[in-house]
């Protein structure tokens, strides 16, 4: 799409490839550590790839590895999935330290197919530990109409405005702009009613 509307120079890298995306000239890299030859104007990290990890210095790797590879002055547009959003329906809370609890928990939850489909993890039961940030949902996944479903506990780190803005000024990068929203750049939505947190960040030349 990038190179649609005119962009030149666009790279694109993903952990694992396949064939579509191995066509459109994306290439491996893991987003924790991938260096670049030349540094960015602009770097995009969206759908929550920052949370994607379970602990927090896998996801705080990532901002510093955009910075790393942004040039001074160049902008990184960011989205990471909203704590606060205040629509908790289907969740319970759950304390991941107590093992036996948790896992009786974790065999109670009813799998979704949102990744799939609609990519709607909201909406779907999942567990809630205050203490680390984290969610816990079921996911299915079918290779084939004949082939049974692979199922799969799905853990995301989710965040306050206050918590990833610190993380972002802890990797050397500057918020000039911040946006409450759901699947678009859209202003009318609060600290309470955005699904995501969509941030533009900027190297300062130093």
């Amino acid at each position: 799409m990038l190179r649609d509307l005119g962009f030149r120079n666009v790279t694109g890298i993903d952990l694992a490839l396949t064939e579509e995306s191995n066509a459109l000239g994306i290439i491996k890299g893991d987003c924790r550590d991938w260096e670049s030859d030349v540094k960015f104007r602009l770097i995009t990290c969206l759908f929550d790839v920052i949370g994607s990890f379970v602990k927090d210095e896998d996801n705080k790797k990532i901002l510093g590895n955009i910075s790393s590879n942004l040039a001074d002055g160049g902008y990184a547009v960011i989205t990471v999935a909203n704590s606060d959003f205040e629509d908790k329906q289907g969740v319970s809370p759950v304390d991941a330290e107590n093992k036996s609890e948790f896992v009786q928990s974790v065999f109670r939850l009813h799998p979704a197919n949102a990744m799939s489909t609609d990519g709607e993890f909201f909406s779907h039961e999942s567990l809630w530990d205050k203490k680390t940030g984290l969610f816990y949902h079921k996911e299915q996944f079918r290779d084939s109409l004949s082939a049974l479903p692979a199922e799969y506990l799905v853990v995301d780190r989710r965040f306050t405005v206050d918590e990833i803005e610190k993380w972002i000024e802890d990797a050397g990068l500057t918020v000039v702009l911040r946006r409450f929203v759901r699947a678009g750049f859209a202003a009318d939505f609060t600290r309470t009613t955005g699904k995501e947190i969509l941030l533009i960040v900027r190297k300062d030349r130093s």
